[in-house]
């Protein structure tokens, strides 16, 4: 058969640099060194994960410091009874602060993702025929259920994602109602 060309570029962010744009400045380089095989490529953005810290905060004078809030959210975890420890309410506007700052990350790593579709159409290396799927792994509890963070459960803040697919045969704006799952990629 024919000869597999695997490679394979793995970086960690670096200290002092965002990552979703060094992702996407890695990417960029490296899709350029491709040869025109066909290729399969999987990029992973993990700025949506604590500690939440856009890059647009920093342009704001209004940027809320809620570490030490945060530190306290931490007992909320696991609380005993798992999931619902009795523990006392979060204050309403710590945990708007916080869902703030998550949404932001949210809008960062969308800009970078559509910076890095950009280069890859304008370059030829993502064409109608192609395929793109954008998901996402988990999703993230506010205390809606007396939890933070992910991992801890399964309820709908946690299981519901995007699942956003682009490819031969799918007419634009077309929207399943169907629930569907990682395992249907």
């Amino acid at each position: 058969g024919q000869k597999l060309d695997k490679r394979v570029l793995r970086r960690n962010p670096q200290a002092g640099r965002d990552s979703a744009a060094m992702v996407t400045d890695e990417i960029v380089e490296w899709v350029g060194e491709a040869d025109p095989r066909p290729t399969f490529t999987y990029v992973q953005y993990i700025d949506p994960h604590g500690p939440y810290d856009p890059p647009e905060w920093l342009l704001s004078s209004e940027r809320p410091d809620i570490r030490t809030h945060l530190a306290q959210a931490k007992n909320f975890q696991h609380a005993d009874p798992f999931p619902f420890g009795q523990r006392p309410e979060v204050n309403p506007a710590v945990r708007d602060q916080v869902i703030d700052l998550y949404d932001g990350e949210i809008r960062y790593v969308d800009r970078e993702l559509g910076r890095l579709l950009d280069h890859l159409e304008s370059t030829g290396r993502l064409d109608p025929e192609d395929w793109l799927v954008v998901t996402s792994d988990h999703g993230e509890e506010f205390f809606e259920h007396r939890q933070w963070g992910h991992g801890h459960s399964m309820f709908e803040e946690l299981m519901r994602i995007p699942c956003i697919a682009r490819g031969p045969g799918i007419p634009a704006g077309t929207v399943v109602p169907d629930p569907v799952g990682l395992v249907d990629i």
